[in-house]
């Protein structure tokens, strides 16, 4: 059970999220698919919990825990500041 659970959020982080860690950091390209009108996830990065609220013209990121971080949005940087959400349009 534990890895169909796993196997989904995967596709949803990194599929509809476009999410990918590389050597640089984190990087996003996220969409909502029709119907949905957002979705969230949250993910744990080097000492940080990460907040990402996915929708339809826009993305939330909002770092939870931890200091802030420099992360790649449709190839511009943008930086989280700790505890403020920063909304970013996602690219049509």
């Amino acid at each position: 059970m534990a890895l169909r659970r796993s196997g989904s959020w995967l596709a949803i982080v990194q599929g509809f999220g476009g999410m990918r860690a590389t050597e640089d950091g984190l990087r996003f390209a996220p969409f909502c698919p029709a119907p949905w009108t957002r979705f969230r996830f949250s993910i744990r990065y080097r000492g940080r919990l990460l907040r990402v609220t996915v929708g339809t013209d826009a993305t939330e990121y909002l770092v939870v825990t931890g200091h802030d971080l420099e992360v790649m949005v449709n190839g511009d940087r943008v930086m989280l500041k700790s505890g403020e959400a920063r909304v970013v349009p996602n690219v049509a």
